[in-house]
Formats: structure tokens, sequence, C-alpha cells
């Protein structure tokens, strides 16, 4: 009981689900890769983990397959997707933060495939993360959380409901029964690609995530450059990305 505690609290990251996640050899690589200077490096045990070292994303200025985002700048934003500054409910510490408005459930619910996250070293316990919403007629999403334990390498599943406040991408989610805090969509064209921001001044850990969400277990590389370059504008470039390598992981839906 303490063990499954344990790694309940570790999933209370934007939507509760952090990922160990293994970085591709660049050599092998494809142009659905991110560009190596964006990834951290990822040992095959928990044990052998260091600290993530932050890792500043620099300006692209081309790109090409396998190769450091160097020039292809993404030619504009989702057109469904709008932002304003966080609300009165966040702190000081996010204050620049974007949270997308007009938030639309039914668009966003459904299957979504974890394919980055911040490499810290809370985000080591789980991997293979594919969180699955459906809207309910009390207007939250039911939510259901399918995730590989690899401390114990097993598949578990975990259900619960997402409430969202307002009419912004900003959240709650309860997983098991157990509250995990308050959420933000900060970027999402709903058909492709989501990004989860969780504020230190709200997590229950304290810590400040990020998570990048995809309708497919990986995106094409001008998407990847569009996401790259969102960071960038917000500032959100300070801390290295770990992929999600979906080859080392069953098919765990239904």
């Amino acid at each position: 009981m303490i063990q499954l505690g344990l790694l309940l609290l570790l999933c209370a990251r934007a939507f509760a689900y952090p990922a160990l996640t293994s970085t591709p050899d660049p050599a092998s690589a494809d142009s659905a890769s991110l560009p190596t200077a964006f990834m951290a490096s990822a040992p095959s045990t928990p044990g052998a983990m260091p600290a993530a070292t932050p890792t500043a994303i620099p300006a692209p200025t081309s790109m090409t397959a396998a190769t450091p985002v160097t020039a292809v700048m993404p030619t504009g934003t989702p057109t469904s997707t709008s932002t304003s500054t966080s609300t009165s409910s966040s702190c000081e510490h996010c204050k620049n933060v974007q949270i997308v408005q007009d938030f639309d459930l039914e668009e966003f619910q459904g299957r979504w495939y974890l394919l980055g996250k911040y490499a810290t070293a809370s985000n080591l316990f789980t991997k293979c993360m594919t969180p699955y919403w459906s809207l309910n007629e009390e207007g939250t999403l039911d939510a259901e959380l399918a995730l590989i334990d690899v401390l114990n390498n097993v598949v578990i599943t975990h259900t619960g409901v997402t409430t969202f406040i307002g009419t912004e991408g900003r959240y709650t989610v309860e997983y098991d029964g157990v509250g995990y805090g308050e959420h933000w969509v900060i970027y999402t064209d709903y058909t492709r690609i989501s990004i989860i921001f969780t504020c230190g001044d709200l997590a229950i850990d304290g810590e400040t995530n990020l998570f990048i969400l995809g309708r497919e277990k990986q995106l094409d590389k001008d998407s990847f450059v569009e996401v790259l370059q969102f960071l960038m504008d917000n500032q959100l470039n300070d801390v290295a990305l770990d992929l999600q390598d979906w080859s080392e992981c069953p098919d765990m839906t239904c």
C-alpha cells in the first residue's frame, strides 16, 4: 500500500502523469524525432538516473531530418487556440504562463499519448502513459490513465475525473479518489498537439512540470518545431526534454 501511494504521488503532474522516456539514438532518429539539443540522456535503470541538468533551447534557424533545429519556423499557431495570462488563482512564479481560453471539452476528449516531458528526477518511475478523456453528463471529463510502473514492470490503469474551471483550459484532476491539484492546458490544436503545464506554486509536490501530448505516438518534424518554438516564445525552454520511445511500449489500449 505504501508503494502504491508513492506511485500515485509521483503521478501528480499536468494531468497526473510523469514519464520515464528513453532518448532515441541520434544516429538512428528519423525526421519525427526531436533535435538532440533538446533531449536529456536517460539511464537504463532508475538507480543510475542522474539529476537532470537544465538545457537552454537554442533558437532554430533550419531543420533537416535528425539534426538539431537550425531554420524552418512555424508559419502560424493553431486557429482554434487562444490564450490569456494566468488567472488570479495562479501565483507569482507562473504569472506569465498563458492558459488556453474558450476551451473546447468536446474537441479535447479522446485518447492522447505522452510524447515528451521535462527531464526532472521525479519524472522517472512511470512510462508509456496513455490518457483517455470522455465528456460526461456533469460537464466534467471522465479520465482513464494507462501507464507502466517502471519499478515493478507492470501495466497499471487509474480511473478518475478531470474538472475544468470556467471556460479556460484550467482544471483539477482526481485519480482513484486522490486529488492532484490544478493544471493548465497552455497550447492545443485539439487534433495533433497539446501541452500541459503544472505551476510549482500550485502543485502538491511544489515542482513545475510540462508535458507534450499527441494524438499519435509520434509527431512529424514540422509539428515538433511548432512545439519547440512555442516553448521558446513562452520562456519554457530552460529544462531539457525527454522523449517517449513508443517502440518500447506494449499496446495498452482496448
